[in-house]
């Protein structure tokens, strides 16, 4: 008898084993630290403004300006005037030299202007509705401006056009469209803070002489003398309790502020990301009463900065909440002035306070005042901040000037490396009494990444992008078709890397441990506009002593991305910050046509964990069936002496269907056997998670494919997955 008839007669013998209630006990006992699922170079555009104390300067010829990248000067290859005449915005090229590769939609043409309205109080509102009002009676036929309204979501108000009436409705809805209260106009930035104009916050002191904040004197009797043992005993309480209320409502203004800036920065993000693929000098105006950037927000605020100067965009700021009655940066020096005495000259502080809540404080009162996160978003953009003043008409007239009357320069940079790093440019001019403003720098990445970049991104894809492709630690990814009801073109990413080659740091004063690795996933169908990336940043923390538990984990990263049908190349890539090392993995995934039946990736299970009873996960997760979580292999080999049986998983959607199914093993394109796959009904959704267990004492040593053949609806699709057996 031959092997393969041998195998054959072996399988046939066996049997394969449904099972849809458990995946056997073996493997439902994952060990406790078993990660968890959780859901050629281009050139340099740069927008010059140059103004004196008359406006724009535009007499300026090629060889009058210098531009230095990092402190290195640059050879302007490419030199645009752009100015208006009459009402057309014009290009007076002086020189464009040859070779030079320009970004996609970069060089002349008309100007495009978002506007965007982003959570405003009602006088608020009423002045940006007049600026922007200002903006349409000024703007130029060929000028194309969309409006949009920024909220818990960015809602398109007006798309881009030259359309006047469409667009002065388009004003008009973002002008009367109700939006949740901005924090700035709910209280003060001191009450924000926690601290009153005068000093600290002093528990229970307010009362209806006193405004929030204010603290009052110590309570007396009516003789002059202190109040009895009783009384400060109820004055006791109370402060307790206003303690507590003042504690919540920091708490939740500061779950808010984070909320709300979230929000802000995506929507930034995604219009300036969006206007990179528009020709002309593109520009954001956002209308807005202050922006407030706590740490959770900084990557996609810096993000914002990176993707405005990676795509040309400039970005002006608003303060629409007009001039105020006190400086806000002389309250902001006041304030901070006050939390420095109450840190270092020992002023009395709740026993549970810490100096840490100090400085929060501290740092919250810098990002509060709208001319620091402002002030930095416009600056590092080469826009402008108009903030202190009731008339926002202005702004607008000095922001349309520097639309209409700039320079485009264009360079390639002497250091082609592609490599993630920021890259400061500075311009000069061999003029006196001028001021010029640009863009003050880009992170050099390729220019087709896709979708925006997230800060902490960049030295992964430049890591991904570098050739040879780096692979200084061991890693595995795999992406996988997994429909589920309404969703079928649900894709599981997976990357997992062991803990153990990471580069960690270690503090021995502080007795603490530390390692910060990127994890990032991109699927490609062959178009940018199909590109999908994900990505996570790790940072790893915690006592000294619990350093080795730490390095004996693993990093299981894991998204659920929804892909319209197509074959996608995946690329991974791990980057150890720490260590400055990085390692890259592909794969690829087939994205079933959204039919009324879809059958997903056929695989091998790792590893499987039960799940809690009335567990939500159970119901949800794509890879949860009858109350147990599938850990999909990687296609390592499988030994035959740990594991005595293969656990196969086949994901699929079948409302009102009765499919059935065939399993076949094959080895070097001959099949060696052919067995039914016994397949569950579908439940009343369509939904089907089919597990089969099939032991592996009856196959030998080898690779071999296994090749799943379901009929559904009158047809025959296949799926199949490699699995390599050791001894």
């Amino acid at each position: 008898m031959t092997r393969n008839q041998r195998v054959a007669l072996l399988l046939a013998a066996a049997g394969i084993i449904a099972t849809t209630s458990g995946v056997g006990a073996r493997q439902s006992q994952a060990p406790a630290a078993a990660p968890k699922f959780g859901t050629a170079t281009s050139g340099v555009l740069v927008d010059v403004v140059v103004r004196d104390k008359k406006g724009p300067v535009m007499d300026l010829a090629q060889d009058e300006f210098t531009v230095l990248e990092d402190g290195k000067p640059q050879q302007i290859v490419s030199f645009d005037k752009r100015t208006v005449q009459g009402d057309q915005a014009t290009p007076n090229v002086a020189s464009i030299a040859a070779g030079v590769a320009k970004p996609s939609g970069a060089g002349p043409g008309p100007s495009v202007v978002a506007l965007a309205f982003d959570r405003l109080s009602p006088d608020g509102r009423a002045s940006a509705t007049k600026a922007a009002n200002e903006l349409l009676k000024d703007r130029r036929a060929d000028e194309m401006v969309g409006v949009f309204v920024i909220d818990q979501a960015l809602r398109t108000m007006q798309s881009y056009t030259t359309d006047g009436a469409k667009l002065q409705a388009g004003v008009d809805r973002a002008a009367g469209t109700a939006t949740s209260v901005p924090s700035q106009s709910q209280s003060p930035m001191a009450q924000r803070a926690g601290v009153g104009p005068t000093g600290p916050v002093v528990a229970g002191a307010e009362s209806a002489g006193n405004p929030p904040g204010t603290a009052t004197s110590a309570p007396t009797s009516a003789e002059g003398g202190s109040t009895d043992s009783a009384a400060q005993g109820a004055a006791g309480e109370a402060a307790a309790v206003q303690a507590a209320l003042d504690r919540m409502d920091r708490n939740y203004r500061d779950l808010q502020t984070e909320t709300e800036g979230h929000a802000s920065m995506d929507a930034l993000l995604a219009l300036v990301d969006s206007l990179g693929a528009l020709p002309g000098r593109k520009t954001v105006v956002y209308l807005c009463e202050g922006l407030t950037i706590p740490p959770s927000v900084e990557p996609r605020f810096r993000s914002v900065i990176d993707t405005a100067n990676r795509r040309n965009v400039s970005l002006y700021a608003m303060d629409a909440a007009g001039l105020r009655v006190h400086s806000q940066q002389e309250d902001t020096a006041n304030q901070l002035k006050d939390i420095t005495k109450s840190t270092v000259a020992g002023v009395d502080r709740p026993n549970n306070a810490k100096w840490s809540e100090d400085l929060e404080r501290n740092e919250t009162l810098l990002k509060s005042d709208p001319a620091a996160a402002l002030g930095i978003l416009t600056t590092q953009t080469g826009g402008l901040l108009i903030q202190n003043t009731n008339d926002l008409v202005k702004g607008i007239q000095r922001i349309n000037e520097d639309r209409r009357f700039h320079y485009l320069l264009g360079y390639t940079s002497t250091n082609p490396s592609m490599d993630g790093s920021y890259r400061h440019i500075e311009v000069k001019v061999k003029r006196g009494g001028v001021e010029v403003h640009s863009r003050q720098g880009y992170v050099a990445l390729p220019a087709n990444t896709g979708s925006p970049v997230l800060s902490y991104e960049a030295p992964a894809i430049a890591a991904l992008a570098a050739s040879p492709v780096p692979t200084a630690f061991p890693m595995q990814a795999r992406a996988l078709s997994i429909p589920m009801p309404g969703h079928p073109g649900l894709t599981a990413v997976m990357v997992d890397v062991a803990t153990n080659v990471l580069t960690f740091t270690e503090d021995a004063k502080l007795g603490t441990y530390s390692a910060d690795t990127i994890v990032l996933a991109q699927l490609d169908s062959g178009t940018p506009d199909t590109s999908r990336k994900q990505s996570q940043q790790y940072k790893l923390s915690g006592k000294l002593e619990l350093l080795p538990q730490a390095k004996a984990g693993t990093l299981l990263f894991f998204r659920t991305p929804e892909l319209s049908s197509g074959k996608y190349a995946m690329h991974a890539v791990v980057y150890d910050a720490k260590g400055t090392k990085a390692s890259v993995a592909s794969s690829s995934v087939t994205v079933p046509a959204a039919e009324k039946s879809v059958v997903g990736d056929l695989f091998v299970v790792a590893r499987a964990e039960k799940l809690p009873p009335n567990d939500p996960v159970a119901a949800n997760h794509p890879l949860a069936t009858a109350g147990v979580l599938l850990y999909p292999s990687f296609g390592e080999p499988i030994s035959k002496a740990k594991s005595p049986e293969l656990t196969f998983a086949l994901p699929m959607v079948a409302p009102g269907e009765t499919p059935t199914a065939t399993l076949q093993i094959l080895q070097g394109g001959q099949k060696l056997a052919e067995i039914p796959l016994p397949l569950d009904k579908p439940g009343a959704d369509g939904r089907l998670l089919q597990t089969a267990r099939l032991p592996s004492a009856a196959i030998p040593p080898g690779t071999y494919d296994f090749k799943a053949v379901v009929s559904v609806g009158g047809a025959k699709v296949e799926r199949s997955t490699t699995v390599t057996l050791i001894p």
